[in-house]
């Protein structure tokens, strides 16, 4: 089999190359992320953030706070 094949060549590179490999492969998933299925867990977590948001969509924070937050945490220690 192609498939078996292509993992003993992959898995026989040295350490850098197999990251290096799986760093390629992890992009060309993200180019064309609609095609990547959610399982049953991941679905109902973006239902109830969903959800959450359209309950109370005041109380939702853009990544610029977060950010900001995280950055003035991290300067307090």
């Amino acid at each position: 089999m192609v498939a078996t094949n292509l993992l003993n060549d992959a898995l026989a590179l040295p350490p850098d190359q197999r990251l290096h490999l799986v760093q390629r492969l992890w992009e060309s998933l993200l180019a064309d992320p609609e095609h990547l299925p959610l399982t049953d867990q991941q679905g109902l977590e973006l239902n109830r953030r969903y959800n959450d948001f359209l309950a109370s969509p005041n109380d939702q924070y853009s990544w610029g706070e977060v950010a900001e937050y995280i950055r003035q945490r991290l300067n307090e220690k």
